[in-house]
This record gives C-alpha cells, structure tokens and sequence, in this order.
C-alpha cells in the first residue's frame, strides 16, 4: 500500500480528518522519560516505501 493509498482510504467520510495523527505532529518531539527498568513499547506504522 502507498502512502496515497492509506491516506485515500483512511481520510474517506472524515476517519482520519486530523492530519496531525499521519505527519506526527500529534506526538511531542521531546525526549521520552526512561528510567532503569522500565519497559518501552514501539508500534512503527510503515506508509509504504517508494513505487
């Protein structure tokens, strides 16, 4: 799937209308607190890579 394609078919009836959730800009830019023992998670949502 390209990134056209997931925009095209997500923004569809408004699903997805805040841009910020697909740019990141949502997500603050500012280093995540980790302390010794902490467990950190990461989800990578992959767009789709050049045609």
């Amino acid at each position: 799937m390209t990134p056209y394609e997931f925009l095209r078919r997500y923004d569809r009836e408004g699903y997805n209308s805040d841009s910020r959730l697909v740019e990141g800009e949502f997500f603050p830019s500012s280093k995540l607190g980790v302390e010794s023992g902490d467990t950190v998670g990461v989800v990578l949502l992959n767009l789709g890579g050049p045609d």
